[in-house]
């Protein structure tokens, strides 16, 4: 019997004629976006704790246009439900690195997500912990004079701010 679980797109990979697609994990913690996917109920549970890949193979030489978000969505969507990634796709504005702000953005508690990333851009590292009743996230940004700032995550809002 066939099952939906959610998973986190970790890793992708663009290779020379095809594209490999992390999830769950495979060997990275961050997570780059979620998707929904089909699995067998009575497959081993200890398989998905190490992640799965997808790769994606073509007749011919990939270029960076191929993993663009739409159109690496219309490879995936025979085999996951990408709808959480357009969802988080249109929630999250992904300013570029440059962003003013990035090194000294003023980022507090309760702030929401989207705001953190319009101030400071996508994290260099993220970490999820399930473990607990509801998802943690830490996002880790480099800092100048090798500091790092992490900001913790809980609904969406910042929890904690810690620079070291």
């Amino acid at each position: 019997m066939s099952q939906t679980a959610t998973v986190s797109v970790t890793d992708i990979k663009l290779k020379s004629k095809h594209i490999e697609i992390h999830l769950d994990g495979g060997g990275s913690v961050q997570k780059l976006a979620a998707g929904s996917v089909a699995h067998d109920s009575k497959a081993k549970t200890d398989k998905s704790r190490h992640g799965s890949r997808i790769n994606l193979r073509f007749d011919r030489q990939l270029t960076t246009d191929d993993v663009a978000l739409d159109q690496l969505l219309t490879y995936l969507e025979p085999l996951v439900d990408p709808s959480l990634i357009r969802q988080e796709a249109k929630h999250e504005p992904v300013p570029s690195e440059s962003a003013a702000g990035i090194k000294h953005g003023p980022i507090v508690r309760g702030m929401e997500v989207n705001l953190v990333v319009a101030a400071l851009g996508r994290p260099r590292y993220k970490h999820v912990d399930t473990r607990g009743g509801q998802p943690i996230e830490k996002w880790h940004y480099d800092l100048p004079d090798n500091k790092t700032r992490v900001i913790t995550f809980q609904d969406k809002k910042v929890l904690m701010v810690e620079e070291f």
